[in-house]
């Protein structure tokens, strides 16, 4: 009585990747029971051992079916959705060709400016959306404070590159902002060029840390792999090239990497952040656009690589320009 007792109350369970089923009150059960009542009972003969045991088989078939269906149906699952990520490379990188050869095409043929404007910042949104996809959520967000205080700080920032540019040489600002953006530059267009690199390089140098410590502040320290070193290699170049020709190509280069870094590093919490942030940026433009003169001023005065310069064939007027507001901010709300 014992052991009928411990069978009685005996539940099997069956554990499917993470997913457990239980069994009770099943086929296989009601057949256990039966078998265990019939012993009790006296009344055990071959015929209803066989009709027992077979009905057992016949539910642990089944259940080995409903295994396989289920393992099958997360296999097609998981290749649908690998399709589906291989499908978003493959749009990616004929984004970022395609966004390459608009960045070129003025040096040897005629761009229309103003289709250019469009199908740059189009792209630029694209790529740095699609490059803001991560496997982890991201670990800071906007907060509708900081939506809030966003038009503040800027309009603070503003006013005081508006005063520097005023009462100090303008070049002697130019030099120290050049040279901020030169560092600027080389972390931003390391980070954008590095996945790309990633893919011919070995792995170890992917994957193995270098630490280094500053000197004298031991507390302080950087982690970068090889690959960031290479990658840091045409960063240099580009960064150097605009700090001592202020080439247009230069200067969008720097321009692209920054609006790409920004959309994939900023992070909205929700719509109602990006309503506020956009509300708060609108009257931010009105105010000191057409009320004052403090934005046409410090953006006549500011030589760094903060807007994107489109050729134009009019003399009088050699560049359209587009602020890298104008594309991180609208890319950042896409959520």
């Amino acid at each position: 009585m014992g052991s009928a007792s411990f069978l009685l109350q005996a539940r099997p369970t069956v554990c499917w990747h993470s997913v457990s089923v239980s069994l009770s009150r099943t086929h296989v059960e009601d057949s256990l029971l039966r078998l265990i009542s019939l012993l009790i009972g006296g009344c055990l003969s071959q015929a209803s051992i066989s009709g027992c045991l077979s009905q057992a088989s016949i539910s642990g078939k089944s259940l080995i079916r409903e295994r396989d269906l289920f393992f099958s149906s997360r296999s097609v699952v998981a290749r649908t959705n690998l399709r589906r990520l291989e499908n978003m490379k493959s749009w990616e990188r004929i984004a970022n060709a395609a966004l390459a050869g608009l960045t070129l095409a003025p040096l040897v043929v005629k761009v229309d400016p103003n289709l250019n404007v469009i199908l740059t910042a189009c792209l630029t949104v694209y790529v740095g959306c699609y490059r803001s996809v991560k496997p982890t959520p991201p670990t800071e967000t906007m907060s509708n404070e900081h939506a809030m205080r966003f038009p503040f700080v800027g309009s603070a920032m503003l006013l005081s590159l508006f005063l520097l540019f005023k009462f100090l040489s303008k070049d002697l600002v130019n030099a120290v902002l050049t040279c901020y953006f030169f560092v600027l530059g080389i972390f931003a267009l390391s980070a954008t060029l590095l996945p790309t690199i990633k893919r011919y390089l070995p792995k170890h140098w992917n994957d193995d840390l270098i630490v280094w410590h500053f000197p004298y502040f031991h507390s302080l320290e950087i982690e970068f792999t090889r690959s960031h070193i290479v990658a840091a290699i045409p960063g240099t170049f580009f960064c150097a090239w605009y700090a001592t020709k202020k080439h247009w190509l230069a200067n969008n280069i720097l321009g692209l990497s920054f609006s790409i870094q920004g959309i994939e590093m900023l992070s909205l919490g929700s719509f109602k952040t990006g309503a506020i942030l956009l509300a708060g940026l609108f009257v931010y433009d009105i105010f000191w656009v057409f009320f004052t003169p403090v934005m046409v001023s410090v953006a006549k005065s500011f030589d760094a690589p903060i807007k994107l310069l489109f050729p134009t064939a009019d003399l009088a007027r050699p560049f359209s320009m587009l602020g890298l507001g104008d594309i991180v901010i609208p890319g950042n709300t896409r959520n």
